[in-house]
């Protein structure tokens, strides 16, 4: 696994710790699959176009920055950190799942075991980070 993965996966542990979930593992099927969509997504290099795989059925999630000093050793905590941060507009009373917090959730669904992050970075400069995970999160009951 690429250095970048192993962040990546660091990063999520961390968080998914402090939410009582196991931790989770690396998978080189996911591994490759995030590989690969980074690099079609640095390919298109168009962030009004950045579309999720499908059909897998694996989790995703996606995030993107643009600018000169795309050091990946900041990227894989700053990627995490901004879906992580999503806590802050979920609603734990209902559990009800939204949009605008499904990165987090999926980060600390509790029955996802396995994780594999990859990026790519354009020719425009943009760096696409994409985590893939399984089983996938975000099924309409609680993260818990």
């Amino acid at each position: 696994y690429h250095h970048f993965h192993k962040l990546c996966l660091n990063a999520h542990n961390r968080y998914r710790a402090k939410h009582g979930v196991k931790k989770l593992r690396s998978n080189s099927t996911l591994y490759i699959l995030a590989r690969r969509w980074a690099r079609r997504l640095a390919n298109l290099d168009d962030v009004e176009k950045v579309t999720h795989q499908q059909g897998l059925h694996i989790g995703e999630n996606i995030y993107w920055r643009t600018g000169n000093s795309l050091l990946y050793t900041n990227t894989a905590q700053d990627a995490v950190d901004a879906w992580y941060n999503e806590r802050l507009k979920y609603d734990y009373n209902s559990g009800v799942y939204s949009e605008e917090t499904s990165h987090f959730t999926q980060l600390v669904w509790a029955s996802t075991t396995d994780l594999g992050c990859g990026y790519k970075i354009s020719l425009k400069g943009t760096m696409f980070v994409v985590c893939n995970y399984f089983p996938q999160g975000n099924i309409v009951w609680s993260i818990y």
